[in-house]
């Protein structure tokens, strides 16, 4: 357990939607019965691997020969640019899976949070990519920056585009009830709107009964959890992520809580001794008065590379 402080405000949430996170998706092995049926399947690296990404926007495919064809020269978080993608694929880390076309989710409007210079060892070519989620945060992944443009989808007028905007930023406003602790939290609304707030996360969430519910910060520390596995694995250093912290947040005060491991993800006793035995039993959490939170646990069903299920992360940020 560890515990970082940052500089804080409720403009941490912006700022950390800049952490690299990468698609959440179950992979899924070929059975040899549908590789009979195929009358052309190109297999890259003597194995394939599919996964259903994007609701059924197409099957994702992952390639071990694309991504060893590459090898990455720095990765670092980027300002917030609101694009469209038209042409190409949208990639995991390292371009190992293939998330499908571009042209099938032309219509999106991607935020970036992170950029990356790949090396092409077959061209001797450098390739910058821009790591993006959509504006609801369901999708995100690696695109080739040449892909982009700034205006979206032909066809749509700046009136729809405006229209669409503010739609969601009042769906975002819904998902933060002004000044609600987590003791008076209704969940069912924000379920219906985020699906991504799990049971788990919510039982997580109110062993902080004083503290503040903010849906930004929710999102961030959801995504914020793939940065963390990236540090821990050697992607990004200790010294780097720490840095990054306290250049993107502007606050006074927060706490930033991680290294916890939960025996059983499911149940919130389980969750309860895990933080006493970090030193968060119920007394300190319940001073978190006047804090917003966002906090996260890795689920049973879930695919996080690199993080186990009942692996924690929760943010605080002093209002």
């Amino acid at each position: 357990m560890a515990f970082f402080e940052v500089l804080t405000v409720s403009r941490l949430a912006d700022a950390i939607m800049g952490a690299i996170r990468e698609e959440i998706g179950i992979v899924r092995k070929v059975v040899n019965t549908i590789l009979a049926c195929c009358a052309e399947v190109a297999v890259f690296g003597g194995s394939m691997t599919t996964a259903m990404a994007d609701n059924h926007y197409a099957p994702a495919t992952y390639s071990a020969q694309r991504s060893n064809s590459v090898r990455l020269i720095w990765r670092r978080s980027m300002g917030h640019h609101a694009l469209y993608a038209f042409k190409g694929s949208r990639y995991s880390k390292h371009l190992g899976i293939d998330y499908g076309s571009n042209s099938l989710t032309n219509r999106v409007k991607w935020i970036t949070n992170a950029h990356e210079l790949l090396y092409d060892k077959q061209t001797g070519k450098e390739l910058l990519y821009y790591h993006v989620n959509s504006a609801n945060g369901k999708r995100g992944g690696w695109i080739w920056h040449g892909y982009f443009r700034a205006k979206p989808v032909l066809g749509e007028t700046h009136a729809q585009w405006v229209a669409e905007e503010k739609a969601q930023a009042k769906r975002e406003a819904a998902l933060s009830p002004a000044n609600t602790t987590i003791a008076k939290m209704n969940w069912a609304p924000i379920q219906k709107l985020d699906s991504n707030l799990n049971t788990d996360n919510q039982k997580l969430l109110e062993l902080f009964p004083a503290a503040t519910f903010d849906y930004r910060l929710q999102n961030a520390v959801e995504q914020d959890q793939i940065l963390a596995k990236d540090t821990r694995n050697g992607d990004i250093s200790q010294a780097n992520w720490q840095t990054y912290f306290q250049t993107l947040v502007p606050v006074q005060q927060s706490r930033f809580v991680d290294h916890i491991l939960v025996k059983n993800p499911d149940s919130q006793t389980s969750m309860d001794q895990a933080l006493a035995a970090a030193g968060l039993n119920a007394t300190a959490r319940n001073q978190y008065k006047g804090w917003e939170i966002g906090a996260s646990i890795v689920t049973p069903t879930e695919d996080i590379e690199g993080e186990a299920p009942g692996s924690v992360m929760i943010y605080l940020v002093k209002e």
